[in-house]
């Protein structure tokens, strides 16, 4: 269950950048590799 609550919680956290970067200009959005990046992982990161 533990692996569960974590990609919830990335997913989460995911969809409120990409919601924020909505509202941002160009040169400030955060672009989805470094956000993931900042989570501590990325995207080819195996968790199961």
């Amino acid at each position: 269950m533990e692996i569960n609550n974590e990609l919830i919680e990335i997913a989460e956290a995911l969809n409120k950048n990409t919601i924020a970067n909505r509202s941002r200009l160009k040169e400030d959005k955060i672009q989805t590799d470094k956000f993931i990046h900042s989570l501590g992982t990325n995207r080819k990161k195996k968790i199961c």
